[in-house]
């Protein structure tokens, strides 16, 4: 059977071992992602604990400043 005569999914398999296939590495990946996920998260909680003294700051209230950090809407 000739390299032409296979299929993609062949050709896939038939690759030396030596190339990259384009997918990227799992553990690094989920390991990134997880890193900016603690960082977002942190970030958002630090504020929510500094909303007092940001209110203060710019002389307006606890309740217009954590407006202005969510994204909830009063009914």
């Amino acid at each position: 059977m000739s390299r032409s005569a296979l299929s993609p999914r062949h050709q896939a398999k038939a690759r030396r071992p030596d190339t990259s296939s384009g997918w990227a590495p799992t553990a690094s990946t989920i390991t990134l992602l997880t890193a900016l996920g603690i960082l977002v998260v942190g970030q958002m909680y630090t504020v929510l604990a500094l909303l007092n003294p940001m209110a203060r700051s710019l002389h307006t209230t606890r309740g217009a400043g954590k407006n202005a950090v969510t994204s909830r809407k009063r009914r």
